[in-house]
């Protein structure tokens, strides 16, 4: 009962790494709405999404400063956040990588449970740094911003628990 992990899998997941802040998206350029009227943020269901992993992630993160209204001023700030982002992306993938070639041998069930438990715990670290990231961007936000990001992060927020919700009644 080996878990794959389709390609696009892996760009929700890479994309999400930013959802655990509250997650993965193609954002508008409009200043972020009430939650109830906040823009459609399920990338991995639109058909314009990327199909190639890295395509997936950089699409992810010209949408996420796009959707944050990044300045010129905060350019240094966006940039270390973006790198924890692709940096975060790679490692999910070498994570895959290395997922794939076991499934192809004799994995045991234990051998598929410690490698569940390995990938959750590099996703929690992984979260960590753009957690880190992310504060030292959001601090460089003036007020405006920082509630944009405060109403679009709660929107995504709401939005993984319906996605949630909905791919359980579905099992």
């Amino acid at each position: 009962m080996t878990k794959k992990i389709t390609p696009a899998i892996f760009g929700l997941a890479a994309a999400t790494v930013f959802g655990a802040l509250a997650l993965p998206a193609s954002a508008q350029t409009q200043p972020a709405a009430p939650a109830a009227e906040a823009p459609k943020h399920h990338a991995h269901h639109d058909a314009a999404t990327p199909a190639n992993p890295e395509e997936a992630v950089e699409k992810h993160i010209a949408d996420q400063k796009t959707a944050l209204k990044i300045t010129d001023a905060q350019a240094s700030q966006w940039d270390a956040f973006a790198a924890t982002i692709r940096d975060n992306a790679k490692a999910a993938e070498a994570r895959h990588q290395a997922q794939e070639a076991a499934a192809a041998g004799n994995q045991t069930a234990l051998d598929d449970l410690k490698a569940y438990a390995d990938a959750t715990v590099a996703h929690a670290d992984g979260v960590k740094k753009l957690a880190a990231a992310f504060e030292t961007l959001y601090n460089a936000m003036t007020p405006e911003q920082k509630k944009n990001a405060d109403d679009y992060f709660a929107h995504r927020a709401q939005q993984r628990e319906q996605h949630e919700h909905h791919h359980a009644q579905a099992k």
